[in-house]
């Protein structure tokens, strides 16, 4: 082979090389060309995360409830019923009412129950009394405690149409009477005091006390 021949493969040697350089040098650029998009795209997103939040407020306010009774034509929230009971004879009985109402402030209803606290007095052990129940629809509805009110039919808080509770006992009703909020309606109790037949001399002269609570109990609808 002549020298020039030698030099031309050498020359084209020299190109082959660089050739294979360049196409290896533009593959590296390319692939972290791609690398950097890559990143870019991802940059991006992050970039792109939009966000929000929404807030919510409350106000909050107990409602009220209270009852009051009516045992002398005025509504008061501590009241006291009075029976005619003086110079009481053996077989005598006295009436009293008592109605009971929520105030014209209560913002619930309720039901109201009654407890007796059990008579004090040498006298209570002579005594026996039995009440029933009538609801009303006002607060300004009359109503009579009397002898009629206690039919075999009524409604009997205390006793029976035929049978007292002793004075000297001290039971819970297990009737629950509803009363609306804002003294838009009452429950009127009327209670039937008797001195026994068989009282004997002794308990002439002599006294007895009792206390019957009237316990109220808010009520939403549908709870018991």
């Amino acid at each position: 082979m002549s020298e020039a021949d030698t030099r031309h493969q050498s020359r084209r040697a020299v190109r082959q090389r660089n050739r294979v350089q360049r196409v290896r040098r533009r593959r590296k650029i390319q692939a972290l060309a791609a690398g950097g998009l890559v990143l870019g795209v991802g940059a991006s997103a992050t970039v792109a995360a939009w966000t929000d939040e929404e807030f919510a407020s409350g106000t909050f306010q107990a409602g009220q409830f209270n009852i009051e009774a009516n045992v002398d034509g005025t509504w008061q929230g501590s009241n006291t019923m009075q029976f005619d009971a003086s110079n009481m004879f053996p077989g005598a009985t006295a009436y009293a009412p008592v109605v009971v109402s929520t105030t014209p402030d209560t913002t619930v209803a309720g039901v109201v129950t009654v407890a007796a606290s059990g008579g004090e007095g040498a006298l209570a052990q002579h005594l026996q009394y039995r009440a029933v129940a009538t609801e009303l629809p006002s607060r300004g509805t009359s109503f009579t405690c009397d002898a009629s009110n206690f039919t075999d039919g009524a409604d009997y808080v205390f006793g029976s149409g035929s049978g007292y509770v002793d004075l000297a006992s001290a039971p819970t009703s297990e009737a629950a009477h509803p009363v609306a909020a804002g003294g838009n309606d009452a429950v009127a109790y009327c209670f039937e005091v008797q001195l026994a037949q068989d009282a004997p001399n002794d308990a002439q002269g002599t006294s007895a006390d009792h206390t019957w609570t009237f316990n109220a109990r808010s009520q939403t609808e549908g709870s018991g």
